[in-house]
């Protein structure tokens, strides 16, 4: 045995020396790196810290916290003692929301597919932080054909901490206002959804709007803001007001709804009328929009996507738009680091790379960084020093549905004029209400 295996090593080089080359069974030149391989090795060196900040510390570590999850059958034994009826189609869930700067939120949120009929769904959404936060939501949805839903949602909400940061670029997270909001709204509307590349939502809303001074926090209040200022509040505090208006958006996306990130384009639209129903003065406005985005698969679903948007309301000269209906990039917006209420005005630019990968089969991470802002009437007061940034890491569901989850910490800077330095710090963590 040890002399055949002593002839064997001998042999191995010659064995190597003799071998032939493999031969070429298609008769076809192996093609080479082209221009866009050569490109892409671009973006795959500047985004290798992002590759690993997502693969060693979100994509594994969540991975195998998921993965022991699924095996010791949790997430089975949460839906068996939260979901109710022979066909598991009711469900109650308990909920909890905190996007720091603000107040959180527990409650409950409950669904009914199939109620009276096979294509209904009744969905109920209650929270609450005491007795001056309540929320409370009601949706019924019925299923027309395959990605076609009509609905009627009905949302009641009161709160002690909105917030106001200004109107403009001028706008800041520093010093803001605060004010308590009252709101009973009612929409009515179609969603079609997954119809190819095409998507679209369509509604009519009817707004009943309160306020009321606030110092939540040690924040000054509305009138003690203004105040400083020696300004006169803005147009429709404290008095509020009811609105009724209708918004359609539509868009055509290149990529699969619900898949991993992917390479791909998509422009949407927004088009809208809103008015003021009492008091003295009945206002009336437009708001317009679009978006365009293009997105590259630089690697396994690993995507960086450049996406612009652009947003107005319009109207008379003399036509003066509530507060509480300016645009607001913030929030869910575009520039995340910023809460909502801190940036408002009556337009709305923004642009926004974004790099994207896979962390679980629901769930993608998400990188940005957003230079944009709000604006004055028609741009009036824009400039390329005007603008500021947003910039943040977060995970998200691949489809919101009603009620999402959401992680994420952003910070936003001020404007270039004023340094860029960061002046908001967000961490967001918990369960949207998406009624």
């Amino acid at each position: 045995m040890c002399l055949f295996a002593a002839s064997l090593a001998l042999a191995s080089p010659a064995v190597a020396q003799e071998r032939r080359p493999l031969p070429d069974y298609d008769g076809r030149v192996e093609p080479g790196d082209d221009a866009v391989d050569a490109l892409l090795w671009i973006p795959r060196v500047v985004t290798a810290p992002l590759y690993a900040i997502s693969e060693f510390v979100l994509r594994r570590p969540i991975g195998w916290l998921l993965t022991e999850i699924e095996r010791a059958n949790v997430l089975q034994t949460i839906a068996g003692v939260l979901t109710f009826g022979a066909e598991r189609n009711i469900g109650v869930f308990p909920t909890a929301f905190f996007d720091f700067g603000l107040v959180p939120s527990v409650g409950v949120y409950a669904f009914w597919n199939r109620f009276l009929f096979s294509e209904n769904r009744i969905s109920v959404h209650g929270a609450t932080w005491g007795e001056d936060w309540l929320s409370l939501a009601v949706a019924d949805r019925v299923t027309l054909a395959d990605g076609i839903e009509v609905f009627v949602s009905n949302r009641l909400l009161r709160r002690p901490d909105a917030i106001f940061g200004g109107i403009g670029h001028s706008a800041s997270a520093n010093g803001r206002a605060r004010f308590a909001v009252s709101l009973v709204e009612t929409r009515v509307g179609i969603d079609a959804v997954g119809i190819g590349p095409f998507s679209m939502h369509a509604a009519l809303q009817h707004r009943s709007i309160g306020f009321g001074e606030s110092n939540w926090n040690g924040s000054p209040s509305m009138s003690e803001w203004f105040g400083q200022r020696s300004q006169p509040l803005p147009h429709g505090y404290p008095d509020g007001y009811q609105s009724l208006g209708g918004r359609i958006t539509a868009a055509l996306d290149s990529r699969a709804r619900g898949a991993a990130p992917e390479g791909g384009a998509r422009i949407g639209v927004l088009v809208g009328e809103t008015g003021t129903i009492d008091g003295p003065q009945r206002n009336a406005w437009l708001v317009v929009g679009g978006e365009l985005e293009l997105a590259a698969d630089i690697e396994s679903h690993h995507v960086i996507s450049v996406r612009g948007e652009v947003a107005a309301l319009t109207g008379h000269d003399d036509v003066a738009i509530p507060f509480y209906e300016l645009l607001d990039p913030g929030g869910t917006g575009p520039m995340r680091g910023f809460l909502a209420g801190t940036l408002r005005g009556e337009s709305v630019a923004a642009m926004t790379l974004e790099y994207a990968w896979p962390v679980w089969v629901f769930l993608n991470g998400r990188l940005h960084v957003t230079c944009g802002n709000a604006f004055e009437r028609h741009f009036a007061d824009f400039a390329v020093e005007r603008l500021r940034l947003s910039f943040g890491l977060g995970l998200e569901p691949r489809i919101a549905g009603e009620h999402p989850f959401d992680l994420q910490i952003a910070l936003g800077t001020s404007t270039f004029e004023n340094g860029t330095s960061v002046e908001s710090v967000r961490f967001v963590v918990g369960a949207r209400n998406g009624l």
